[in-house]
């Protein structure tokens, strides 16, 4: 989620409620000063001042089917407004109205007044002024002012400032049951899970707790420094924002409990205290209020960073993943730090788990060998270190039998995994820094090919005690050695040069097999590709290429300037890479080369990118100190319409994508590519879609909220065998100039 869009003084005095009209995108909010306001929350004006309550406005309640919506206040009195903000229909009770709940099942209205809650049916609408809109259904009297009320699975769930819970059934009123005393405090606040029905509540007593429907408690969340203010359950990163009078929401994991607000990129502080939360399922937004009377906007991109970590105090120059007996771990190292990040498949959340140093300047190079369960680092002062798991046989004996040695082997698993790594001893012989590590098995033989600067390779025998160098190939390129990668069943490695040559070798008789030609820059990395059975490299001559293995360039890539970092996905073979505008790009490995997702958020250069298969998850590493991770692509986005969201309605300009996919570039506008006829080009890979009907079926069904602003004009270009959809309400865009000028 990030900050979509603040609007600061929204009204004179304190705001109460708010409330969001999906069809006209449109936001009421409510304030002490007896006003209701109408918001176009793209623009952040103003539309309409509605004056009809001489108290405070204490809700408001926006009815989808009806397209009507209610309001209430400490004046007594419950008003009903038309599609065009005209008041139709009062209702005065003539006691002071706190909530307001819908049950559009029995199109009920619930109202909380004071001790009382009172259910009304909704007649025939017609928007005359001579129609009784609410036919009183029945009229309940509590224990304890009404505070808030939620209406579910045919029950209403009220809070009240005793601190009681009590359910009814919400078609005749009838209580169903009460729970006493569910906090130490009165209950300030309440919201629904829709996802796993149960209900959340907040209190004066600082503390969050939820509940199955029936009244049963699941867990609480404590540690707030002051009353919760608001709720909210985000639908899709299943999460909680809760706000107790803070400057920023606090995020928690709505399986757990667990306080994930670190790991969530765009959260910020902001001036005042935010005081209330509402998710808005429509358009994928938070809708927040703080106490300096402003309106916060988050909204879900769904190509920013699911989290950010802080990996180092220092640049992060490397990463490396594994999936050994220990589960999916990640390493980062910066500076002469490396860390160690246990990474959950169940939700593929990142937790630190440790830190290492080194006695070096920088790690530029690692790599995890799961046959032995080591860790291996190349760093600037020509040294490679081993790292590894100690044995703990003294510990294992006081813990487990010795006679049932699968126990043995989990308690060593689980022992490990706790106690961490450690230091084993270094290699040498490089005379510069080591840049590239690969590791692979011979028979029972382990081996790991280095690479430096030195522009020398090393083969080291990693079975050996002592001299573990066994051969090496002096001056195998001109000028610096940056990667290398191992082609197992071909028993080959390759290596990158920064002149833009890549040599392949024989690993057996260290022999040049060949020399791949076709970059003009220097080439970053090179990797062997299983899904394409070929080596792929990138460069920051800006193309990534795919190579044959008789060592021609079987297609190139052209990305959007100089590639600094690169990865293969391992799902789907996709070239992953990370330009020098700071910003990461998936393509499709085929000839077309077609773009597939692209994400930012990063600050400085990009310096390392990994997929992790099990969550399917790009991490990447940069020096602005920071790891994000990426969610990788998903079937279901290819012609997603939904995120395509008109910022503005200045000049003509156009989005190409091959896959109908595209990517936002910043808060309020998306990037565009123009071309000639200033048109939306739509196809599904090579299988293009031939019917006419059916591509204006489609475009129709995924635009369903901008349609009428969005689409004037659908043309068939049959010789082409694609279909376009005319737009002419996005503002041109320039892509951001490269650090490098590359």
């Amino acid at each position: 989620m990030e900050v979509h869009h603040i609007i600061p003084d929204a009204h004179q005095q304190k705001i109460l409620c708010f409330s969001y009209n999906p069809f006209g995108q449109r936001l009421y909010t409510g304030s002490e000063d007896g006003s209701i306001k109408c918001w176009d929350l793209e623009s952040g004006k103003c539309e309409r001042v509605l004056l009809k309550h001489d108290g405070w406005v204490t809700d408001l309640l926006y009815v989808d089917k009806y397209n009507i919506m209610f309001s209430c206040s400490l004046d007594g009195v419950i008003v009903a407004w038309n599609p065009l903000l005209k008041p139709f229909f009062e209702k005065k009770v003539n006691i002071p109205c706190i909530c307001l709940a819908w049950d559009a099942k029995r199109k009920h209205l619930i109202a909380g007044m004071k001790e009382w809650i009172h259910l009304y049916k909704v007649t025939k609408i017609r928007f005359d002024t001579t129609i009784d809109l609410l036919d009183t259904v029945e009229v309940i009297r509590l224990s304890g002012f009404v505070r808030c009320i939620i209406c579910a699975q045919g029950r209403l769930v009220v809070g009240s400032f005793d601190r009681a819970i009590t359910i009814y059934e919400s078609a005749t009123g009838k209580k169903l049951s009460k729970m006493n005393n569910i906090h130490k405090a009165a209950i300030s606040v309440m919201t629904y899970d829709e996802d796993n029905n149960r209900f959340i509540t907040g209190g004066f007593d600082k503390k969050v707790k939820l509940f199955t429907m029936d009244g049963s408690m699941i867990y609480e969340i404590g540690g707030f420094t002051d009353v919760i203010t608001g709720i909210c359950y985000n639908r899709i990163t299943k999460t909680l924002w809760v706000t107790a009078n803070s400057n920023q929401p606090q995020i928690f994991d709505a399986l757990t409990g667990q306080n994930v607000t670190e790991f969530v990129s765009g959260i910020s502080e902001h001036e005042g205290d935010i005081q209330q939360l509402q998710f808005i399922s429509a358009t994928n937004e938070i809708i927040g209020v703080a106490s300096h009377r402003c309106v916060i906007t988050w909204k879900h991109n769904p190509f920013t960073a699911l989290s950010t970590l802080q990996g180092s105090n220092h640049v992060i120059e490397v990463l490396t993943c594994t999936s050994s007996r220990h589960g999916p771990q990640l390493f980062s190292a910066g500076g002469s730090t490396i860390k160690r990040w246990e990474i959950v498949e169940a939700d593929g959340q990142i937790y630190g788990q440790e830190s290492y140093r080194e006695d070096t300047d920088s790690i530029l190079s690692a790599v995890y060998y799961d046959d032995l369960d080591i860790l291996i680092t190349g760093s600037s002062d020509k040294h490679i270190w081993m790292w590894g798991y100690a044995p703990l046989p003294r510990l294992l004996d006081k813990v487990l039998p010795k006679s049932k040695p699968e126990l043995e082997q989990m308690g060593i698993d689980l022992l490990e995994k706790v106690t961490g790594m450690d230091y084993r001893y270094s290699l040498d012989g490089h005379t510069d820094r080591v840049t590239g590590l690969a590791t692979l098995r011979k028979g029972d033989t382990h081996f790991l090919i280095s690479v430096s600067w030195d522009m020398s390779i090393n083969i080291w025998d990693m079975n050996r005690e002592n001299n573990h160098l066994r051969r090496s190939i002096v001056d195998a390129h001109r000028d610096y050695i940056t990667s290398v990668s191992y082609a197992g069943h071909r028993g080959e490695f390759a290596t990158s040069c920064v002149d833009g040559s890549i040599h392949v070798w024989g690993f057996d008789a260290l022999e040049l097999r060949m020399r791949l030609q076709g970059h003009t820059s220097e080439v970053c990395r090179v990797i062997w590709s299983d899904f394409l059975s070929g080596w792929t490299s990138a460069s920051q001559d800006g193309t990534v290429k795919v190579w044959t293995t008789a060592g021609e360039c079987l297609h190139s890539v052209r990305t959007t300037g100089g590639v600094t970092a690169f990865c293969l996905d391992l799902i789907k073979g996709y070239l992953v890479v990370g330009t020098v505008d700071n910003w990461i790009r998936v393509y499709d490995s085929t000839a077309e080369g077609a773009l597939i997702q692209e994400n930012g958020g990063h600050k400085d250069i990009i310096t390392s990118l990994v997929h992790v298969k099990e969550t399917n998850q790009y991490i990447s590493a940069s020096w602005d100190q920071t790891i994000r991770v990426w969610a990788g692509p998903r079937a279901d986005r290819s012609h997603d319409m939904s995120y395509f969201m008109p910022a503005t309605t200045d000049a003509e300009s156009t989005i190409s994508r091959p896959y109908g996919r595209f990517d936002i570039f910043d808060k309020t506008s998306l990037r565009a590519e123009k071309d000639s006829k200033s048109q939306i080009v739509l196809s599904q890979g090579s299988s293009r879609l031939k019917e006419p009907a059916l591509m204006k079926k489609m475009v129709e069904r995924n635009t369903q909220h901008y349609k009428r602003s969005v689409l004037s004009t659908l043309t068939t270009d049959r010789d082409a065998g694609r279909y376009s959809a005319t737009r002419s309400l996005f503002p041109p865009i320039s892509r951001p100039s490269s650090k490098f000028g590359l």
